[in-house]
């Protein structure tokens, strides 16, 4: 390998100044400790015109982007904290100030109010600083509203929501919002509290959605698609079987996306009833899974198809879900060896060819 090739092979963090005198056989430090990110890149990286970046190399398992103008946008990973952009992802910086976890498996941004956020902490293992976190100031800092002994391991759920309709404006935010964790939990103050939905046990470990303009909350899981149109307080079931993926857009109100292994279900009836898709395109290995529409344009999809042990492809099509086809990827600069890992998606609320 050339020099020149990789100005860094590996993540290094170098310390300007450390000053340490020996206090009882300790090291004490006696100035502050300054750090600077030394980044993963290639000459040929630099050559392109990209002269910043490669700071890190972590596994998403989240991501969330505004809803108002696609400036803010929050990525988790498994194990090496959340992340957020405040320029629609050109830049991002680490933000876990009062967030104690190690990973993260859930977010969701206030529709009213993109100063708030909801994250769910994870690891691989159980720990009592799992649970909800909650932000007033755009990721700078976190404070821990809901704690759980969750894992969260390897979950690429979007089990956290928003209910849109709940704004006040006296308090300038949304006031109700869902977790679907091993039941179903509720905020009813914008996040500070949340109380758990009593016998609830059967809408857990799924995904979760609200209708922007009624309020009705959506939950997909491994049993089915169920509907509430009160709170969250009892559910009908609307479809049966495993539902991998669950989407709604402010644009469309009472459109319903879903997907099972291998079929797309449309709803325009706010959840009452589906059309069945069997999409083409992709050949006979389908397992669908994190269906997401363009909120500009509804007949853009993405998804993931799971087609083997890490060859989980990111698909899309721009016919509502007749046909479909694998994304290309180009990663001729990445920094860190590729592979084909579990995708999460988030649209641009404005451009529908960005995601």
């Amino acid at each position: 390998m050339a020099q020149t090739d990789f100005i860094l092979a590996g993540l290094v963090w170098v310390a300007l100044a450390v000053a340490l005198n020996a206090v009882g056989g300790c090291g004490t430090a006696s100035a502050a400790e300054r750090w600077q990110p030394v980044p993963f890149v290639r000459q040929s990286t630099l050559d392109a015109g990209f002269k910043v970046g490669g700071e890190g190399g972590q596994w998403p398992q989240a991501i969330c982007m505004d809803s108002t103008d696609g400036t803010f946008l929050l990525f988790g990973t498994d194990v090496g904290g959340i992340f957020r952009s405040t320029n629609g992802g050109q830049f991002w910086e680490p933000c876990n100030i009062g967030y104690n976890p190690r990973g993260n498996c859930g977010f969701a941004i206030d529709p009213n109010n993109s100063n708030r956020a909801l994250a769910v902490g994870a690891n691989s293992l159980e720990m009592d600083c799992h649970g909800i976190y909650l932000t007033t100031d755009k990721g700078a800092s976190w404070t821990h509203v809901l704690p759980k002994r969750t894992k969260g391991y390897r979950d690429f759920r979007e089990q956290v929501a928003y209910d849109e309709t709940s704004f006040d404006a006296a308090a300038g935010f949304s006031k109700v919002a869902y977790w679907t964790s091993d039941r179903l939990y509720k905020t009813t103050d914008g996040g500070k509290t949340w109380a758990e939905i009593p016998n609830s046990g059967a809408y857990g470990n799924g995904f979760v959605k609200v209708h922007p303009t009624k309020g009705y909350v959506y939950i997909a899981n491994d049993r089915g698609l169920y509907k509430s149109t009160d709170g969250g307080a009892s559910f009908a079931q609307k479809a049966k079987g495993p539902v991998t993926g669950l989407d709604v857009v402010a644009t469309h109100p009472d459109s319903v996306f879903a997907c099972t292994p291998d079929r797309v279900l449309v709803s325009t009836d706010a959840g009452e009833t589906f059309t069945t898709i069997t999409p083409s395109g992709l050949g006979d290995k389908l397992d669908f899974k994190k269906i997401h529409a363009s909120p500009v344009n509804p007949k853009r999809m993405l998804l993931e198809n799971h087609e083997g042990s890490y060859q989980h492809r990111k698909c899309y099509s721009v016919d509502g879900g007749k046909t479909w086809a694998r994304s290309k990827e180009e990663h001729s600069q990445a920094f860190l060896p590729y592979n084909n890992r579990q995708p999460m998606f988030a649209w641009h609320p404005k451009d529908e060819k960005v995601a």
